[in-house]
C-alpha cells in the first residue's frame, strides 16, 4: 500500500476537522512547543554518546527523554479560517483524531513575527492585544514534506496587526 502524499494528508486533515469549524479552512499545518526540534537533535547527540559507553544507559536515556517530551511538548494541527486560528492537539506517535475542542484565536487579536528560518524550524512569536506572548515553532522536514507548513505559515504572518 503506497504512503499517502502530503497533499492527501492535508485533505484528510481538512475532512476530519472541518465539521468542528463554522468557516471554510484556508490552510492547515503543524506547530509545536518552542525548542522541540532542537531538543530532539540535542537528545540524539547526547544519547548516541551515552550509548557508545553503555548500551543500557543509552536506552534508559532515550526512554526518559521520550517520556519528558510526551508530557511537556505539545504538537498541534492548525486550521486557519478567514477569522480564526484553530489548534487541535496532535498526540505524538498516534494517528490524528479530534479528542477535544480546539484552542481558538481570533486572527484580529494577535500579530506574528518570525525569526529567520533554520534548517529544521522557524521560531514564531505570537503577540496578543492583551500583551501576552506565546512562542511556538514551525518544524520542517526534507523531501515532499518540506513545504507542508508553508501555506499555514503565510496566513499566520498575514494576521492583522494588533
Amino acid at each position: 500500500m503506497p504512503i499517502p502524499s502530503p497533499e492527501q494528508y492535508r485533505q484528510t486533515y481538512v475532512q476530519q476537522i472541518q465539521p468542528y469549524l463554522t468557516e471554510p479552512i484556508l490552510a492547515v499545518g503543524f506547530i509545536s512547543t518552542a525548542g522541540y526540534a532542537s531538543g530532539l537533535v540535542a537528545d540524539a547527540v547526547l544519547g548516541k554518546a551515552i550509548s557508545s559507553l553503555s548500551f543500557v544507559g543509552g536506552r534508559m536515556f532515550h526512554r526518559n527523554r521520550r517520556e519528558v517530551r510526551d508530557t511537556v511538548v505539545k504538537n498541534q494541527l492548525v486550521a486557519i479560517t478567514a477569522t480564526t486560528v484553530n489548534m487541535f492537539d496532535f498526540l505524538a506517535g498516534q494517528d490524528f483524531a479530534v479528542r477535544n475542542a480546539p484552542t481558538v484565536w481570533l486572527r484580529s487579536s494577535f500579530r506574528v513575527t518570525a525569526e529567520e528560518r533554520g534548517r529544521l524550524t522557524q521560531h514564531l512569536h505570537v503577540d496578543f492585544a492583551t500583551g501576552e506572548r506565546i512562542d511556538v515553532d514551525v518544524n520542517f522536514s526534507k523531501g515532499p514534506w518540506a513545504t507542508f507548513n508553508d501555506p499555514m505559515l503565510a496566513l499566520l504572518m498575514q494576521s492583522p496587526t494588533v
